[in-house]
């Protein structure tokens, strides 16, 4: 018997706009959900059977704010391997846009209750760790980290 396991992973999208000089991020709050509750996210969502990572993201996009996406508008960020427990490793690949068309908008009112840009340089708290992680490497290049399962308490 092999030891080898399944690990789920996660697209998500970091989705960027210039506004009078700054370039701004799109961030969303987790109202009362399961896991993250009142944080803000990136646009996310788990890559299904069958779906590139940057499928699921266009997928995502579409599903939870309302904008389209193309697949070669995304450019890879980061990825980053979390230990969310003993049994458990999960992926997250960000990838970074800012192409898109539409007005993005809260299509998942149960799960997310303020959409939002914010600007690079001031985010607001408390937001996903490992999403932090992610927007400093798309300053910085880095393009992996591990974030170990008591990195999601902030």
């Amino acid at each position: 018997m092999s030891n080898h396991h399944l690990s789920p992973s996660a697209g998500i999208l970091i989705l960027t706009r210039e506004c009078e000089g700054q370039r701004e991020v799109l961030l969303q709050h987790r109202a009362n959900t399961k896991m993250l509750p009142q944080q803000w996210d990136l646009i996310s969502g788990h890559v299904e059977a069958a779906e590139s990572v940057r499928q699921a993201i266009v997928r995502e996009a579409k599903e939870e704010i309302g904008i389209d996406l193309h697949v070669d508008d995304l450019d890879f960020v980061l990825l980053s391997h979390n230990r969310i427990s003993q049994d458990t490793t999960y992926y997250n690949i960000f990838f970074t846009s800012q192409h898109f068309q539409g007005q993005p908008h809260i299509l998942e009112a149960q799960k997310h209750d303020a959409l939002d840009w914010f600007p690079l340089d001031d985010l607001p708290s408390p937001l996903v760790k490992d999403r932090k992680l992610a927007l400093e490497a798309l300053r910085t290049g880095q393009t992996y980290v591990e974030v170990d399962f008591d990195a999601y308490e902030d």
